[in-house]
């Protein structure tokens, strides 16, 4: 639906500019001038809906924790569950461009009658050529008309100077070009009344201006005037041509020949078109979302801004202020495609399996094979296969997928997407303590919020986010019950939301892409003990408010010592963290943002090579040296025979990573996303994968995403 609200918001624009034109220059003798102002303004308000002024609609900044993290489950738990495919409904949308495509053909086909109608009477007519001029002789009308340098005209016509003279003023000045181009104009907006509106009044404009200057050439008004009376009954007007007896529109062209100049300081009045046409920037910018590409011209530039130094004791001795940041584009939500590829089970090599039509700012991908995707990406659209039937023909009939953006980057080899399994450092049984851990998945699942009604039992879903999936929304929030196989899912803040969707998105907005997403048919509850268990949903607030940096430490019987340091760059308030060793985190912060290596080097310059992450707040509080010695080591015994799990103390988290490291300090199994499902009888680490486990003393390592202190760690006893 991309090219219908271009055409709408352009056609808007048109209709304004012409209410100008009929409000301040319709009834003024500068006719030239209001030929151009005509001709331009059209051109402009076709090209206004691609530009936009990015200082006036800020890119979102995407913190830490907006939401929630999607809760993740392992492939066994959706065994038991049951999908319903997207379902492809009908929409009257669907009707809308071959209804217009139709009505457009049909108007280019009464145009092609128009032209065919010329030529017929330049093929069989008598022709004579003078200079660049062809002259044609008319035998059936006695009238005369021009088209680009073909001159239409009786032969008694032919001897009279002022219908030469009016003629060759249409030819020199190519009118002709100004009827086509409305001609044109009228075939892509054929379902805009203006377009008829301005076509009639250009042609009146060529007749004013071949009026005036027939004038100046030494007849006199009233005999022209009256040369145009005697010679305009029974002329039938030609749509293409310019025709100097052209009864419809005589009365006003003789008003006109007698009306007075207008003054030189009322063509001021074309000045007023440029804060018009400001105005219509700043409505393209603010008022219309753009799903297509648009040309920024006036780029937000990033700023730092210092506010309330916070007084702490590690950061003050050692105090940097962060370096300027260089006015650059802003990072916008960035995305990456890349099309699907399945191995081959011989070769192990990539092997083409995509069968949908690409198309990149409107164009067509026309070789799928040196095709390898593409990043940077603005915004990608993925097309049922009824929709791109419609839109596509037959190139559709598998489906399409529409990357739109400014900036793209294509990639130059196959890239195939990989979760490999984290690898951390080997721990010393009483002497590391870990950060938390970063858990990546290829595949999210998104549940609505729910809750259980008391009185009937039901669970209710409470949804209220504005929730889009492939940027197609949610119809009824109460009859979505989730999705899984998401490849991307972005979460907006409420006043984000508002900005980009309007009040609908009040609560906030949930925005979901992916190639083969499959829907929940029914609520995910809590079932009994032998069935998969759904958590509830977690709530917590919109913002990240506590922040850790990613520092390990051995105790030596006195003190801890850092062994590991956070090489990100890390700013409070505008001020940067000189030594990260002495930083030990902050809470109750206002915000906080991770930046790329790409976005923080921008920013930051060197400073930013490892990344950098930006908290501000008024009232930070800064987190204490860790003190005592770490608590001893819990021994847990696994006894295999009795098909026990492995499950370890406290950790009653939705998302742990629990790594098992041998007597070698080798790593046997190793799981981002623990589900306490380990019975201890096979590794999954390289080395160790699918091998069996031997009996013996084994050391774990429990981390617990965004919460630190529950980091766990121990012996376990195979047995």
């Amino acid at each position: 639906m991309d090219w219908l609200y271009y055409l709408l918001e352009a056609n808007l624009y048109l209709l304004l500019f012409y209410g100008f034109y009929r409000l301040f220059l319709q009834n003024e003798t500068f006719y030239n001038s209001n030929r151009y102002f005509l001709l331009l303004t059209s051109i402009i308000a076709f090209i206004s809906p691609i530009m936009q002024l990015g200082l006036l609609k800020p890119a979102p900044v995407i913190d830490n924790v907006l939401y929630p993290p999607p809760i993740i489950y392992s492939n066994e738990q959706f065994a038991k569950i049951t999908f319903a495919p997207v379902q492809e409904t009908f929409s009257i949308t669907d009707w809308l461009y071959p209804t217009y495509l139709i009505i457009a053909i049909c108007f280019a086909i009464k145009l092609g009658i128009s032209l065919f109608k010329i030529i017929q009477l330049w093929l069989k007519a008598k022709k004579a050529k003078t200079g660049k001029i062809t002259l044609i002789e008319l035998q059936e009308q006695t009238t005369a008309f021009s088209f680009f340098n073909l001159l239409f005209i009786h032969p008694h016509l032919a001897e009279k100077e002022t219908v030469l003279n009016h003629e060759m003023v249409h030819i020199k000045q190519k009118h002709s070009l100004d009827i086509l181009f409305f001609e044109l104009l009228q075939i892509i907006c054929w379902f805009n009344p203006m377009i008829y509106f301005i076509k009639n009044d250009i042609k009146l404009l060529h007749e004013y201006i071949a009026d005036e200057l027939s004038t100046n050439s030494g007849i006199q008004k009233h005999e022209y005037a009256m040369f145009l009376i005697e010679n305009s009954f029974g002329v039938a007007p030609t749509p293409l041509t310019n025709q100097i007896f052209n009864q419809s529109i005589l009365k006003r062209r003789i008003n006109m020949l007698n009306k007075k100049r207008t003054a030189v300081w009322a063509r001021l009045r074309l000045l007023l078109t440029v804060p018009l046409v400001g105005a219509m920037l700043c409505t393209s910018t603010m008022a219309f979302t753009k799903d297509y590409g648009y040309v920024d011209l006036l780029p937000e530039k990033s700023k730092i801004t210092a506010t309330v130094k916070q007084e702490v004791p590690q950061v003050k001795k050692t105090k940097q202020i962060a370096p300027k940041a260089k006015a650059v584009k802003k990072d916008q939500v960035k995305f990456r495609f890349s099309p699907m590829y399945r191995k081959d089970k011989e070769t192990e090599k990539p092997v083409l399996a995509e069968t949908r039509l690409i198309v990149i700012n409107g164009k067509p991908i026309e070789n799928l094979t040196k095709f390898y995707g593409v990043s940077n990406a603005e915004n990608i659209l993925y097309r049922t296969k009824k929709g791109s039937l419609a839109k596509y023909g037959e190139k559709g009939k598998n489906g399409a997928v529409e990357i739109t953006g400014s900036n793209i980057k294509y990639f130059t080899e196959v890239t195939l997407p990989s979760t490999p399994a984290v690898e951390p450092p080997p721990p010393r049984q009483d002497k590391v303590r870990f950060p938390p851990p970063i858990v990546k998945n290829s595949k999210q699942v998104f549940l609505p919020t729910a809750e259980l009604d008391k009185k009937s039992g039901q669970v209710v879903i409470t949804e209220k986010r504005y929730i889009l999936v492939n940027y197609i929304p949610v119809e009824d929030n109460n009859k979505f019950y989730g999705i899984r196989n998401i490849d991307g899912l972005m979460f907006l803040k409420p006043s984000e939301a508002v900005k980009k969707y309007g009040q609908k998105a009040e609560h906030g907005a949930v925005i979901i892409q992916g190639k083969e997403l499959e829907y929940f048919k029914h609520v995910a509850v809590a079932p009994k003990e032998d069935q998969v268990k759904f958590p509830p949903p977690i709530v917590k607030p919109d913002n990240q408010t506590t922040f850790h940096p990613r520092n390990g430490y051995k105790y030596d019987g006195k003190a801890y010592i850092p062994v590991q340091i956070d090489k990100r760059y890390i700013v409070i308030n505008g001020e940067a963290v000189k030594d990260n060793s002495k930083f030990y985190g902050v809470s109750n912060a206002e915000k906080i943002t991770s930046l790329s290596v790409n976005q923080a080097m921008k920013i930051y310059g060197d400073h930013g090579k490892n990344g950098a992450v930006e908290i501000t707040g008024t009232n930070i509080k800064y987190s204490q040296a860790i003190s005592g010695p770490p608590p001893p080591f819990p021994t847990i015994t696994l006894n295999r025979s009795d098909a026990f799990f492995l499950k370890i103390p406290n950790s009653e988290n939705d998302s742990k990573t629990l790594t098992v490291y041998n007597s070698k300090n080798e790593i046997v199994y190793n799981d981002s996303d623990y589900q306490d499902n380990w019975n201890g009888k096979l590794g999954n680490y390289k080395a160790y994968k699918n091998v069996k486990i031997i009996p013996g003393r084994y050391t774990y390592l429990m981390k617990i995403q965004n919460d630190p202190k529950g980091n766990n760690r121990g012996t376990i006893n195979i047995i």
